[in-house]
Order: structure tokens, then C-alpha cells, then sequence
């Protein structure tokens, strides 16, 4: 497993900037938030990277399972909720 590990964490560090660059449609939100952050080559991406996800709301959704929406999508999710409620 540390071997799979270590070669995933290659992978990431040798094509995230390409990565940020091309956004490939696979690297969506629950994709890169499954990426350990350690795995991302340089601070600064690192931090940024931190920032997205601390930008993050997650919600569940009616069968339980967890939905992950971007800060501009949780305002537009909370408007939607208040305009239901009135």
C-alpha cells in the first residue's frame, strides 16, 4: 500500500500545475478533495488548495449521501431554501 501510495503522490506532484492549467472535466471538486494535500508540489498550491476546500459546504443529500458545493453554490442553495420557507 505505501508503494501505491507513493506513486500516487508522484503522479499528483508531476501533473497538478498541468492540472490547474487544462481542468481536466475527471479533477471536479470531489475528485481533487479526495487528494491528500501533502500530495500538491509547492506551498503555495498547497494553500490554495486549502483555501478551496475550506470554501466548501457539504450537505447531504436525501439518500445521506454527501454533496460537496462550491461557496457560490451554497449562497445560491441557501437563497433557494430561504425563498421555499416564505
Amino acid at each position: 500500500l505505501e508503494q501505491v501510495a507513493g506513486e500516487v503522490r508522484a503522479w499528483v506532484e508531476a501533473n497538478w500545475s498541468r492540472w490547474q492549467e487544462e481542468k481536466p472535466k475527471w479533477l471536479d471538486e470531489a475528485m481533487m478533495a479526495r487528494i491528500p494535500v501533502e500530495y500538491i508540489p509547492t506551498v503555495e498550491a498547497r494553500e490554495e488548495e486549502k483555501g478551496r476546500r475550506a470554501s466548501e459546504v457539504a450537505l447531504r443529500a436525501g439518500d445521506g449521501s454527501k454533496v460537496i458545493l462550491g461557496q457560490e453554490q451554497s449562497m445560491e442553495h441557501a437563497r433557494n431554501r430561504a425563498r421555499r420557507k416564505s
